[in-house]
């Protein structure tokens, strides 16, 4: 009888932990791992394991030059690490990505921002696709945890 009591017990706590942990993730932030060419000079392109803040979204506006981490517009179960270039309101000037397409600019919508990875020449971001909704933006990229001797503060 004391084992059952025991073992619920060790349940109850287990499916708390596992409850906590997903609020957590949900609402405060996570480690999110990167990888790819997008990011450089700033992130490396194999992996770097950064730390992501959900909770600020709540309190304080996205900011220009901040990293976030955005859903995909192309695969929404995918995230994307970009730079904020422009808020809404702002004007833009799209430069050309293959050479081939006009250069032109953009006023950013209501609700929109715009964001481009630190290295044009290898990032798939708002030059393709255009503003992204502040829907999509799922979090502030704060601190990068690995490689060790490049740890810290990201800005």
């Amino acid at each position: 009888m004391a084992r059952a009591r025991s073992r619920a017990a060790l349940l109850a706590r287990g499916l708390w932990g596992v409850c906590a942990l997903s609020v957590v993730h949900a609402h405060v932030g996570h480690f999110a791992l990167c990888k790819g060419p997008s990011m450089l000079p700033t992130l490396h392109r194999f992996g770097d394991i950064v730390v992501v803040d959900r909770a600020s979204l709540h309190f304080t506006p996205v900011s220009r030059s901040e990293i976030v981490v955005c859903a995909s517009p192309y695969d929404p179960k995918k995230t994307v690490i970009k730079r904020v270039r422009g808020l809404e309101g702002d004007t833009i000037h799209v430069r050309s990505i293959t050479g081939e397409e006009p250069e032109h600019e953009i006023t950013i919508p209501k609700g929109h921002i715009w964001i481009e990875g630190d290295n044009p020449h290898q990032s798939t971001d708002s030059r393709h696709y255009g503003p992204l909704p502040l829907a999509m933006v799922k979090g502030r990229v704060r601190f990068r945890l690995w490689p060790l001797p490049s740890a810290g503060r990201l800005r």
